[in-house]
């Protein structure tokens, strides 16, 4: 029993003298006191205070969140307030500079946190409240024809062509058709669809008439029924292809550059130590990446890359997806309501398999027929291009079979390069193939049998010239083969003059040619003279054109006339924008037949209890309230209009879901006029209406008081000046001038400061006129406390606000 009794005892005493030498070390750190050092990492400065602690033995602590917030590494896990002894932590040493309170830390890259960028990070844009609104869009064409002999006319056809949508929180609804008095049906419904989009799962719904999501070696199919696929269009900044990273490690605090193909498309500041950024900007294809480092003092360092990517891949871990379920749609733009009996659904999925390799598979389906395939892309580099290739399989009534596709695209040199082949086995079909019931005897819906394409580009950039070949043959079904070449040629000349050509090669030996040049007069005006040859007839083509901007007011025109032989043919159109339409009036002569033409096509818009006739509204809009009439708008800096006669104006051509800055020209105000601001961004969703309200108000029996004291001399600014009659309460400007709002006939103002004093004054009001009313003498007066009080308290809510 003594002997457990002693061994108890020994292992106790153990214990307690490990405690005591453990303990009284940390006691003693964290009951020392405490330093605000700033820091500098490789004497460098960090421009960062840090908490530490020095002990008499002239060690250094520091917690481990202090360290980590540094950027520090510590090695394992523990406690945000455990104390760290920097003399212990491998690879760091450090000089404590009594005299300037500074801790310069020298440390190996390894030892720091890597300062991330993401170059692509861009914040979703927050969407501006929207409003409920009725956009129609329409275009009426009429034609007919004019005899110069006898001087009769004739109208050959009008028509009407509609597209209708309505859009509130819960989505948007469109309805497009044809109204016309030659088609053979007089009424022609085009498509009826309602769709809603999720900003946050990047998610749109369709119900109605869509065209389904078609890849590369698919052949998409308009139905009528249900489509639940991925937009990144609502998230315009989103970046969904691999881009190239850059990582290094800058010494001093230094600037970063990238340049793409020696054009800067990126930079950013970046700080000492270790860093990465990920998400370069590169453009599609090939590229040369240049990354250059600006220290300090100048110096620079450079590294050069060659870079590969195409807008085909996906990032790794994202995916994208497409399912329409319904059924076929017939006859489209002929056909009102033709649709197959039979329900159909088509899918597809596309996912990031890797950074290097985007994976895709399809799926189709209806009574009698499956259809499957899988495909991909895989980038090799920037030498190799990328490959893509699939096989798909189907299994219908009428048999079964494969196909096969393969691609790569690249860069050789200057040269672009891409190639593409196609081979069906079988009896295989797809949904377009196996319901097709057209009786064009050229075209029967068949996959062909076999297909290869061929593009070359090439462009040379001392020259300004470029040169683009292709070639296509099709093999039919029936074992038939066409085929088709091209080539194409432009070289720029002096004063922006351009000479250009053109060959071709077909079926049965067609051929033809071209040879013609492009001289621009002025920055509006160019002429145009071509030869060209089509299955040897040979023709002289001369034409001059004015171009017509976007804005309001601005015209065009075109006057052209081709020779061939005895034959003559000239035409002529015009065309004139306001601001809510567009009109263009054409016509053409060949001997004793003119033929013409008039359109005209704009739209109207019902949205916040005002209907507004505008220029055709493709997608979002906004509604301007200047709350002053006849203002100048301006839509990204580019005037666009001015506010009518309620001080409104509709503002189409607006980018969904990213900011728009529109604003206004201050200088138009009258006087009367209170604007809070004259610039603001809009964030419209697609084909959206949103309401730009600037909040100006009419500002009523206003002037600027000029006061000085019974010296002559002006008050002294920021002293607080209110009017008794409103109880306005305002602070004093340079100058002694002060500007006061709803001014009576008769006005009293009181002015406190280190001496309170009042002023009496008449008004008279001027229309569109700033009176100036002064200098006035304000007499002092004496005040009672209370009151002095109540105009601090006013005086200090007008300095800051709550």
């Amino acid at each position: 029993m003594d002997s457990l009794k002693q061994l108890y005892l020994a292992k106790a005493r153990t214990r307690f003298l490990a405690a005591a030498l453990i303990f009284p070390l940390a006691a003693h750190a964290s009951d020392s006191p405490k330093l605000q050092l700033a820091v500098l990492f490789n004497h460098q400065p960090l421009n960062e205070i840090a908490t530490f602690v020095r002990l008499e033995n002239r060690k250094i602590f520091a917690t481990r969140g202090e360290l980590e917030g540094l950027g520090v590494k510590l090695p394992g896990a523990g406690r945000e307030t455990d104390e760290v002894d920097l003399d212990e932590l491998p690879g760091l040493k450090y000089t404590y500079l009594e005299t300037s309170q500074e801790l310069d830390i020298e440390i190996l890259d390894n030892l720091r946190v890597e300062h991330h960028v993401d170059a692509s990070a861009v914040e979703a844009a927050k969407l501006s409240p929207e409003t409920s609104s009725l956009v129609v869009n329409y275009n009426a064409f009429l034609s007919g024809n004019y005899n110069p002999g006898t001087g009769s006319s004739q109208v050959n056809g009008t028509s009407l062509t509609l597209d209708i949508r309505a859009s509130s929180k819960f989505g948007v609804i469109r309805q497009s058709g044809i109204a016309s008095s030659t088609s053979p049906t007089s009424l022609l419904r085009l498509d009826t669809n309602w769709s809603c989009s999720d900003e946050e799962t990047l998610q749109s719904t369709r119900a109605g008439d869509f065209i389904s999501r078609g890849l590369t070696w698919t052949r998409p199919v308009r139905m009528g029924g249900f489509q639940l696929q991925r937009n990144f269009g609502l998230r315009p900044g989103l970046v969904t292809l691999p881009l190239p990273s850059f990582r290094g490690s800058a010494a001093v605090p230094s600037t970063l550059d990238v340049y793409v193909n020696d054009i800067k498309s990126y930079s950013t500041e970046i700080g000492t130590g270790p860093f990465s950024i990920d998400n370069l900007p590169i453009s599609t294809s090939s590229n040369d990446m240049r990354v250059v480092i600006t220290d300090v003092t100048g110096r620079k360092t450079e590294q050069s890359s060659p870079v590969f990517t195409s807008p085909n891949l996906l990032r790794k871990g994202l995916f994208d997806y497409s399912l329409s379920v319904g059924a076929l749609r017939r006859n489209y733009g002929t056909e009102s309501f033709d649709y197959d009996a039979t329900p159909a659904a088509v899918g597809d999925l596309r996912y990031g398999l890797s950074n290097v390799l985007t994976g895709e598979a399809h799926a189709e389906a209806i009574q009698g027929l499956l259809n499957g395939g899988i495909g991909g892309y895989l980038p090799l580099n920037r030498n190799f291009g990328m490959f893509n290739a699939a096989v798909a399989a189907s299994a219908s009534s009428k048999g079964s079979g494969v196909y096969a596709y393969g691609g790569w695209q690249g860069k050789l040199g200057a040269i672009d390069l891409a190639v593409s082949g196609s081979r069906r086995f079988g009896l295989y079909q797809d949904l377009a193939a196996f319901t097709f019931t057209g009786n064009d005897p050229t075209f029967n819906g068949e996959i062909p049998i076999a297909r290869e394409q061929v593009s070359i580009g090439y462009y040379q950039a001392i020259m300004r010239a470029s040169l683009y070949l292709s070639a296509l043959h099709i093999r039919d079904g029936t074992g038939k083969s066409s085929y088709f070449a091209s080539v194409d040629f432009s070289k720029q000349m002096a004063r922006d003059a351009t000479l250009f050509g053109n060959a071709y090669l077909g079926n049965g030996g067609t051929y033809g040619f071209g040879l013609g040049m492009t001289i621009p007069l002025n920055r509006d005006i160019q002429t145009s003279t071509r030869a060209q040859s089509n299955g040897g007839q040979l023709s002289i083509v001369s034409e001059a054109s004015r171009a017509m901007s976007d804005s309001a007011g601005s015209y065009g025109w075109r006057i052209a006339n081709s020779q061939s032989g005895s034959n003559s043919l000239t035409s002529a159109t015009a065309t004139y924008k306001t601001n809510v339409l567009r009109t263009e009036l054409g016509g053409t002569l060949a001997g004793d037949d003119a033929g013409f033409y008039a359109q005209a096509d704009g739209a109207a818009v019902l949205t916040d209890g005002n209907l507004f006739l505008a220029n055709k509204v493709n997608d979002a809009f906004a509604v301007v309230d200047a709350g002053v009439p006849f203002i100048p708008v301006k839509l990204e800096n580019r005037d666009i209009g001015r506010t009518n006669g309620s001080g409104k104006f509709l503002v189409t051509g607006l980018r969904a879901y990213q900011d728009n800055k529109i604003s206004l020209d201050v200088t138009a105000f009258p006087i009367s006029a209170n604007v809070a601001s004259t610039e603001m961004s809009v964030t419209p969703r697609e084909f959206s209406g949103v309401l730009a309200d600037f909040g100006a108000t009419k500002v009523n029996s206003s002037a600027i008081i000029i006061l000085t004291d019974e010296h002559g001399a002006p008050l002294a600014p920021g002293i607080p000046v209110t009017l008794e009659k409103s109880h306005e309460n305002v602070l004093m400007g340079y100058d002694g001038k002060v500007y006061l709002t709803r001014l009576g006939k008769k006005n009293k103002i009181v002015v406190r400061g280190n001496g309170s004093c009042a002023a009496e004054f008449q008004f008279v009001e001027k229309k569109d006129i700033q009176e100036v009313i002064g200098p006035i003498i304000c007499r002092p007066f004496p005040e009672s406390p209370e009151s002095s009080q109540r105009m601090n308290q006013a005086a200090g809510s007008m300095i800051n606000p709550q």
